[in-house]
């Protein structure tokens, strides 16, 4: 379906923070050929944000800590620059 040449160089952060799903989000990604790095709560998603960029981010919405719909306000306020999709969705 997907081309790994136009894909394996994407940038995907998995925040959730349910061992089961990130499994499965991870799972489902190899499939596709793509990578993502993994985040257990908002928290951790602004942490790894100062390290890397991504190109998109896979967002929890309730998760310990710091919810995804924080994190995404607290992304949107720190980064004028829309060029990161996030996907906030309780895709459980």
């Amino acid at each position: 379906m997907f081309s790994n040449e136009l894909c394996s160089p994407m940038r995907i952060l998995l925040a959730e923070d349910d061992p089961c799903s990130q499994e499965l989000m991870l799972r489902m990604l190899k499939n596709m050929g793509l990578h993502a790095d993994v985040a257990n709560n908002g928290l951790e998603v602004l942490r790894n944000l100062e390290t890397r960029s991504y190109d998109v981010i896979l967002m929890d919405i309730q998760m310990p800590k710091m919810d995804g719909l924080e994190a995404t306000r607290a992304i949107r306020r720190r980064c004028h620059d829309r060029s990161i999709k996030i996907i906030d969705e309780d895709y459980r």
